[in-house]
């Protein structure tokens, strides 16, 4: 009974009950750029960390990976509309980072799916006079 009553609030808050959290950010972007980069070239290694401590990890440090939404990836992207080629590093840095996440089945589904970086090409192309 009390499991069902546990599982009640969890939905009425928007939590999949059966789900456990997965690791904090910070560490699952730490074994990303260890593993993932092993073999990188140092530079694009750098920037990658670089684009998801400065933008991503500024907000969700401490927050579990599974309960980042693809709202927080908007307000992320969204911020940086000014610069867009920094948008939209940012934006392939994220998406691989989920990509991966979801392949080592740290997460269901990645919050990236679906959204597209080529609306971030055109802001930068507009001639703005």
């Amino acid at each position: 009974m009390r499991a069902r009553k546990r599982t009640i609030v969890c939905l009425a808050r928007g939590v999949h009950a059966t789900v456990e959290d997965a690791p904090a950010c910070e560490k699952v972007v730490e074994d990303f750029i260890k593993i993932h980069h092993a073999q990188s070239r140092p530079r694009t290694r750098n920037e990658q960390e670089r684009l998801l401590t400065k933008h991503f990890l500024k907000t969700h440090k401490e927050t579990p990976l599974n309960r980042v939404t693809v709202q927080d990836v908007l307000a992320i992207t969204d911020g940086l509309k000014k610069l867009p080629s920094e948008q939209l590093h940012t934006h392939r840095a994220l998406k691989a980072f989920f990509k991966w996440a979801c392949a080592r089945k740290l997460i269901e589904k990645s919050p990236m799916e679906g959204l597209r970086a080529r609306a971030f090409l055109l802001i930068g192309t507009l001639n703005l006079r």
